[in-house]
């Protein structure tokens, strides 16, 4: 893990991050500053590295707005086009968007999950495998729904799909799957999910509850994301 390596650098590694101090943080950041990070890269490895504090029991992490730390382009870019799966020509990368389409997974998570990871009535995204260390699930709507699941996940069981393929070539066939499309955003399908799921739940619920079950399902709890999805949601 790069940040570990980092932290080894500035003399500031804990024994365990759970007991990792903010001055250890600032330093952090002030070294990723002088490497000549963009701004960008920096929000990203302090919210990675904030959940993994978070994971192993430490609520100090500070903020970004105690640590100055801003990011001016939007964190979640809406999709504008409309592509099919079908569109995918490695089976791969169509299992993985299948996945992503159908349960709203982040592709990291997508890859690293098993046939095992389900209950007769819903997919559960375990902590280890969550893209933000928590434990979550995403229900199964119909026997359809559930065929899906197993259809993609029993072709590579026992292993996940990137034991399968090895994590570095799934995610290297993965945008060239989606470049070929001119896509360049590795969570387009996940997207999708958000959308379809919003205005289906929105038919027979109130667009609020609609908004918050989809992000439950999703795993999203950044305030800043939040409120941008839900923008483009009202708005579409």
């Amino acid at each position: 893990m790069l940040v570990v390596k980092d932290l080894k650098v500035i003399n500031h590694l804990p024994s365990s991050f759970a007991t990792l101090q903010s001055k250890a943080v600032v330093s952090l950041l002030k070294y990723w500053k002088h490497q000549g990070y963009k701004e960008s890269s920096i929000h990203n490895k302090i919210s990675v590295l904030r959940n993994i504090c978070t994971y192993f029991g430490n609520n100090e992490f500070p903020d970004n707005k105690t640590l100055s730390i801003r990011r001016d382009k939007p964190t979640f870019c809406m999709p504008t086009e409309n592509f099919s799966l079908s569109d995918i020509d490695n089976l791969f990368s169509r299992d993985i968007c299948t996945l992503q389409k159908s349960f709203g997974m982040k592709s990291s998570e997508a890859i690293k999950l098993k046939y095992t990871d389900c209950y007769i009535d819903r997919v559960i995204i375990r902590k280890a495998v969550s893209y933000n260390y928590q434990d979550r699930y995403i229900p199964f709507l119909n026997d359809e729904h559930r065929r899906v699941f197993y259809s993609i996940l029993d072709k590579y069981k026992p292993l996940t799909i990137s034991e399968f393929l090895g994590t570095r070539k799934s995610r290297t066939q993965l945008r060239g799957s989606l470049n070929q499309l001119g896509l360049t955003d590795l969570e387009y399908f996940r997207k999708i999910f958000i959308y379809r799921s919003y205005h289906e739940l929105s038919i027979d619920n109130d667009q609020e509850s609609a908004f918050n079950v989809v992000m439950n399902w999703c795993g999203i709890t950044n305030k800043h994301i939040l409120k941008e999805i839900k923008q483009w949601l009202e708005n579409s």
